[in-house]
């Protein structure tokens, strides 16, 4: 069983596994399901595309003219976004999900990333220019406007006002890194957005000249303005620094713990729609980790959180931090004596949860167990990578029951009057943006009820063992003494 982020498969045992992804791994077309793969490749018109994408990602071929559309990409029926190009392209070369297209101006490069929502827009300059520089980038939108926010981003919306993708605030860095290899000279970047009619625009990224040219800076510079189409999901990470303020979520990566002076946290959000009313037998977060600050495994612990991240979360406004529900030891991608890879984290407790929640969106945290630790510091994948995180958990049907001849999933259960104990597990605190509490049951307690005058006969009653209800397999509870 498939649907646009899960794959469902049967075991030898009769129970069920199903893996949830935190991103779209596939989308309906009308010959049927098709999965995501952001691989380019060339046309036979030399145009370049993802070799399957579900926003319909198309990217420039070499034009001799100005005005050809480098990157477009839909935002649902009968909307998108065109980018136009004021240079001259050449002819672009390939590497994976990058398209490089060289010397688009003097000495800039252009770098277009496919991501899984849209693109990422890389201008690397080469060397240090005479005077900053500034891109003017004329926008074609249809069944869209873009509206510049507060924070330096750009919103597409439609007719009715709904957001239908962004343009986060963009960064600049230079060459200079720190031992992690993560830049040690980054700023954000001013973009605006001019509008001339309905349906065009011209984008305006600038570049903080006293930044650009300051003569301490180590040059080629990166310039990384990102278009991303669907800024709401009910899939949606995004980690936080302690001395950063701007928004993070358009990143491809994750990161936890001490990063030389500052200290991070990664937050995701998933539909609780493949947990809802499922027996949960075990449950893991499978994460892709290629950055740490030693091999020296540190703890990693995965908690809940009681109000979910967005685009607005940061170090001062971070979501709620609820139980720790799932903890591992690790360290992987510092060196080939630890190579990059996925971990698994259990988080069986978080899943159970999850199958009983009242809402559709649970939220967790990635955070390190010991933040003062220099080696506690790890990088992940994000959503918007092509090794995404991933929550696999094995399950059976629920279990079920009844009092005095109710029904179950819509079926009239027979009785006797005979009388039957019949076991109620307390199932793990809700956990999520609308927690709750159910007084009078803990954790791990086991309710015994009589129900009287009833003999109970569902069809597949759930996995409890005792000596008076085998219900391991399906059926109907063993006869009495």
């Amino acid at each position: 069983m498939r649907t646009e982020t899960s794959s469902t498969w049967s075991n030898p045992d009769g129970t069920m596994t199903t893996e949830a992804h935190a991103a779209p791994i596939r989308f309906k077309t009308a010959a049927g399901w098709k999965d995501v793969d952001l691989t380019l490749q060339k046309g036979v018109d030399g145009s370049v595309a993802p070799r399957s994408h579900q926003h319909g990602l198309r990217l420039g071929k070499k034009a001799a003219a100005t005005g050809q559309v480098f990157a477009s990409a839909g935002s649902g029926p009968g909307r998108s976004v065109e980018w136009v190009s004021p240079w001259r392209l050449p002819e672009p070369s390939l590497d994976g999900t990058k398209a490089t297209y060289s010397d688009v101006q003097p000495g800039v490069d252009l770098v277009l990333d496919a991501r899984r929502n849209g693109f990422e827009n890389d201008f690397i300059v080469k060397q240090r220019p005479a005077v900053a520089p500034v891109w003017r980038i004329p926008l074609r939108t249809k069944g869209l406007t873009a509206k510049p926010q507060a924070d330096g981003s750009i919103q597409f919306v439609d007719a009715k006002n709904v957001v239908r993708s962004m343009i986060p605030v963009g960064f600049m860095w230079d060459s200079v890194t720190n031992p992690a290899g993560d830049p040690v000279n980054k700023a954000t970047v001013k973009v605006t957005v001019e509008q001339v009619t309905p349906g065009k625009a011209i984008l305006v990224i600038a570049p903080d000249a006293k930044w650009f040219l300051d003569p301490a800076r180590t040059f080629p510079v990166t310039v990384d303005p990102t278009y991303a189409s669907g800024s709401a999901y009910a899939n949606f990470d995004t980690f936080v620094q302690s001395d950063y303020t701007s928004d993070l979520s358009s990143a491809v990566e994750l990161r936890t713990g001490k990063n030389g002076t500052h200290t991070e946290r990664s937050f995701l959000n998933f539909s609780t729609a493949p947990f809802k009313g499922k027996d949960i037998i075990s449950s893991s977060l499978s994460i892709w980790q290629y950055g740490a600050s030693s091999c020296t495994p540190t703890t990693v612990y995965v908690r809940s959180t009681l109000t979910l991240a967005t685009t607005a979360t940061r170090w001062s406004n971070q979501p709620a931090l609820g139980s720790v529900y799932g903890q591992l030891s690790a360290a992987k991608g510092f060196s080939t004596a630890c190579p990059g890879g996925r971990i698994s984290i259990p988080i069986t407790p978080l899943a159970k949860a999850w199958s009983n929640a009242p809402y559709d969106v649970g939220g967790m945290a990635l955070i390190a167990a010991n933040e003062a630790d220099v080696n506690s510091w790890k990088r992940f994948y994000s959503t918007d990578d092509t090794k995404d995180p991933v929550i696999g958990f094995t399950w059976n049907r629920p279990p079920v029951g009844t009092r005095h001849g109710r029904t179950v999933r819509g079926r009239r259960l027979r009785g006797t009057r005979r009388h039957h104990l019949v076991a109620v597990l307390g199932e793990p605190d809700p956990v999520g943006p609308h927690q709750g509490h159910r007084p009078g049951r803990q954790h791990g307690q086991v309710h015994l009820r009589v129900l009287h005058r009833h003999r109970l006969h569902p069809e597949g009653l759930g996995h409890l063992h005792h000596p008076r209800l085998c219900l391991r397999h399906p059926g109907r509870l063993p006869p009495s003494n």
